[in-house]
């Protein structure tokens, strides 16, 4: 874990307390303070879930697109899957519950949310970390998560599909 973070640390990427799932080829990131439903988002996505503890986030790909590097945990995927992913989505996990839905937060919220999800590293100057969290929100809308577990696992996928 410590060369996966020096790497994405050092390209710019950010590490978060987050959950990432895999939808159409791509990474889902799910953000939130505990208690929001990282893990329970996971648990409904098992055969399409990557990690329900960190995502690690960086412009590695081709022309700098955003990537999630990740690493297998114990309750690891279903199935095998690459270890690098392009990120499709950065959704902010919302205290709403009421429905399955997203909607459009604003850069300032997803700042906020971000800042109280990152690891933060000794020794990293939090300039750096900040600045690629600015970095990550130039290239992705974020979004607010609800989701009701009432709802579907195909509606849920259906919304993570959708555009913002």
């Amino acid at each position: 874990i410590a060369t996966l973070m020096a790497l994405v640390l050092r390209r710019g990427g950010i590490l978060l307390h987050a959950a990432s799932v895999v939808v159409d080829g791509g990474a889902v990131v799910a953000v939130g303070a505990s208690g929001r439903g990282k893990t329970t988002l996971c648990q409904r996505l098992h055969d399409t879930f990557l990690n329900e503890e960190f995502a690690f986030l960086a412009p590695t790909g081709p022309d700098g697109a955003w990537q999630v590097h990740w690493y297998a945990q114990e309750r690891g995927p279903a199935a095998e899957r690459p270890a690098v992913l392009p990120l499709a989505r950065v959704c902010l996990l919302s205290p709403t519950r009421s429905r399955t839905a997203l909607r459009a937060a604003t850069n300032a919220e997803a700042l906020t949310v971000l800042h109280a999800a990152s690891l933060w590293v000794p020794g990293v100057p939090p300039a750096l970390q900040l600045g690629a969290m600015e970095g990550l929100l130039r290239n992705f809308a974020p979004s607010w998560l609800e989701h009701d577990l009432r709802s579907s696992v195909d509606q849920l996928i259906d919304v993570l599909r959708s555009p913002t």
